[in-house]
Formats: structure tokens, sequence, C-alpha cells
């Protein structure tokens, strides 16, 4: 299997295919900045790409990986990097990534990633070409509730968010509509339980001026005064 080393670091590059050709693997390597990056990739026959996330102060390895998928490069991604952050972590899932590697990584760390794909391209070009929700996640702990982000917000579905009081169901709720298409819109919290039962559809869904005893003016209900937001 050829593998594509993309980092910004001559030493990176080298460290990684040094230790990738010890376990009997081919590689080639760029900088992520080459012109005719995706022509390289398609003549070389990469079939694993390990991405380092930063490879330049304007442009990350995401950005190169969506410009790689625009031009018909469906190779599997590993990224690499020093600085996971929620938001590269759910715009990872978005994009169809499976595995990060937290920078330092070990020699075993990064093969074992790396066997994981060994011979299982093609499933993992299937998958990429059907979906586009994997996650890659470095910490273990909160790899699953990213991945649910990043799917949740990649889709204009209805998502149930479940958890005890103060765990984060609003900062959840916050994190899927910032990485959502509609972002650029208002999201709306409400607390449920703070309205009275027989007030509860007229304040979702609005009513008119006089359509029932107290109801002296017209009221916007939260559902139509979200617009295309977000009701959370």
């Amino acid at each position: 299997m050829i593998i594509g080393i993309i980092d910004d670091q001559d030493e990176v590059r080298y460290s990684v295919s040094k230790i990738l050709k010890r376990a009997k693997y081919n590689t080639v390597s760029f900088n992520g900045l080459e012109g005719d990056i995706a022509k390289q990739i398609e003549d070389n026959q990469v079939k694993l790409l390990i991405v380092d996330v930063m490879l330049s102060e304007d442009f990350s390895g995401i950005d190169l990986i969506k410009n790689l998928r625009r031009n018909g490069i469906k190779s599997p991604v590993i990224l690499m990097t020093a600085y996971t952050t929620p938001t590269n972590m759910i715009e990872a899932s978005k994009i169809g990534i499976k595995d990060i590697l937290q920078k330092p990584f070990t020699a075993d760390e990064l093969k074992d990633t790396v066997k994981k794909y060994d011979e299982k391209t093609e499933r993992y070009i299937k998958v990429l070409d059907q979906i586009n929700e994997e996650f890659v996640g470095s910490f273990e702990t909160m790899k699953d509730i990213y991945s649910k982000i990043g799917v949740a917000a990649n889709n204009d579905l209805p998502v149930m968010v479940l958890g005890d009081t103060g765990t984060g169901k609003e900062l959840i709720a916050n994190l899927i509509h910032k990485n959502s298409r509609n972002s650029k819109f208002n999201i709306l919290a409400i607390n449920c339980a703070s309205i009275p039962k027989e007030l509860f559809e007229s304040q979702l869904f609005g009513h008119e001026k006089g359509s029932f005893t107290d109801a002296k003016t017209l009221h916007v209900g939260f559902a139509e005064a979200v617009g295309e937001g977000t009701l959370f």
C-alpha cells in the first residue's frame, strides 16, 4: 500500500516516512501546498493519506482534504495534530475522516492506526461514497459525542439531546447549530418546563389577537421566530 504523508514540516514527513518504510509500506511526501497535489496523489496511486491539521496560517489539512475530495481523491485520511479542538474534530467528522493521531505519537500508535486501513482501503472508499458521517477522535471520552454532533450538523433533521441537568445539553445544541448549514441564522433556546401546559402550544406556534380570552396581542411563536435557525 502506498501512503501519502502531508505535513509542512520536513522533519515530520521524514520521521513518519521512516517509521512506515520500516513497516514495509511505500510512502510519498508532500508539504500540502503543491498546486498539482491531487494529480500527484492520483499518479502515485496513493491509497491512504496522513495529513497534518495545520499546513499554514491560513490553510488547514481539513481545507486540503475538502479540495482533494472535490478533485475526486477518495483515499481515506488519518489526521495528525498537536491542537485537537471541538471545531476541527467536528469538521473532520463531516468529511468522512476516521482517525486522528495526537502529536506526539509513538511509532506503534502510527503503525497500529495505519494497519486498520491495510488491505481495507477499498471498503473505506465505498463507505465514503455512501455516507459522510465517519469521525475521528483523539480523546476517547469525547469522540462519540463529537461524532454525533458532526452527523447532526451535517443533516437537516430533528435531534434529541439526552442528559441529566448540568451535563451540557444546551452546549451540544449550540455546537450542532454552529457547525450546521444554518449557522448564519439564530439559535433560540426555550425552557419548556417554565411554560404552563395550557399555554405551551400557543407559545411554540403562536396565536392571533383575540384567539382566546387572554390573547390581547398577536404572539409570534418560537417555531416561526427562529426562522431557518435552530430551535432548542
